[in-house]
């Protein structure tokens, strides 16, 4: 068995997975039709309806078109979680927890997505094997940090609005380590509200510089 058909297999497993309450229909997986040199790790899937003319993939609203802006930066018209028999994938999207569910107890629920990646995403990422991680979350990219040795997220301090004192918020990480690029960025929600802090804002900048530096270099503009 070549590592697509068991990335195939580990993909159907997700499907039916049952084995934590936060468990729900919300799920989605998007098996490649072949291995693609990037990855992408967003936190979880949305209740979004799903878009035939987007091969399946979640149809940008207004609910989640700060993550759909993103990407477009990112990626432009590039990115395809799904082929074809016309069209390679070139990018395998996958998320830190593979349920979207809301839980009163975000302590529980950040309990669970931990048991949820150390279950499936390991193995997404030994099988997919890719030359560059883009990770969108402190979540998965605590996770990312822990798992592969790298060097700890960057802080910079903000004024918040509560408060005059400054806080030390995470911004991210573009790093190699062991032939493998990550680009670890905060949630894009997150930076929609850091929109104030100059310094936030100049750091998120250049790592999405960097993150798409990385991109032209493996997948060429169409």
């Amino acid at each position: 068995m070549d590592r697509l058909e068991e990335l195939h297999n580990l993909l159907h497993k997700v499907e039916t997975c049952d084995k934590c309450r936060a468990k729900s229909s919300d799920r989605w997986f998007f098996p490649p039709n072949q291995l693609p040199e990037i990855m992408l790790i967003s936190e979880t899937p949305g209740p979004y309806p799903l878009n035939q003319s987007l091969d399946g993939i979640p149809h940008p609203t207004r609910g989640n078109s700060w993550f759909w802006g993103l990407v477009k930066e990112l990626f432009g018209d590039r990115f395809r979680p799904k082929g074809d028999d016309k069209t390679k994938s070139t990018v395998y999207w996958t998320h830190y927890q593979k349920c979207s569910k809301m839980m009163e107890d975000k302590k529980t629920l950040r309990y669970l997505g931990a048991d949820c990646a150390n279950r499936y995403l390991d193995c997404e990422i030994r099988l997919v094997d890719p030359k560059l991680i883009v990770a969108l979350g402190m979540n998965t990219g605590e996770l990312l940090v822990e798992r592969y040795h790298l060097t700890p997220l960057a802080r910079v301090e903000c004024l918040t609005r509560k408060s005059d004192r400054p806080l030390r918020v995470k911004v991210g990480t573009f790093q190699t380590r062991d032939n493998r690029e990550y680009a670890i960025l905060c949630h894009p929600s997150y930076a929609r509200r850091r929109r104030g802090c100059t310094v936030f804002q100049n750091e998120y900048r250049e790592l999405i510089k960097k993150s798409q530096a990385a991109i032209d270099q493996l997948i060429p503009q169409l």
